[in-house]
């Protein structure tokens, strides 16, 4: 989710470092955020969208950001 705190580069890493997105990849998905307010990262298991989810914002909470990451079921 986009929010007015967390920055574009601070997104970027986390799409490449906890869901292995290429540059291209985390970019077109931060802009989506950006742009629309939210974008879906991945689509996966349960258990491994939990793990990322909570590697996301404990790092983020580390840096002081309140990056958001939610979980929605699969269509």
């Amino acid at each position: 989710h986009d929010d007015p705190v967390t920055s574009f580069p601070f997104v970027l890493a986390m799409l490449k470092r906890v869901f292995a997105k290429s540059p291209a990849e985390a970019y077109l998905i931060t802009r989506e955020a950006h742009d629309t307010g939210s974008a879906v990262a991945d689509v996966l298991p349960l258990e491994q969208a939990e793990f990322r989810r909570d590697q996301v914002h404990s790092l983020a909470r580390a840096e002081g950001y309140p990056l958001t990451v939610t979980l929605e079921p699969a269509d």
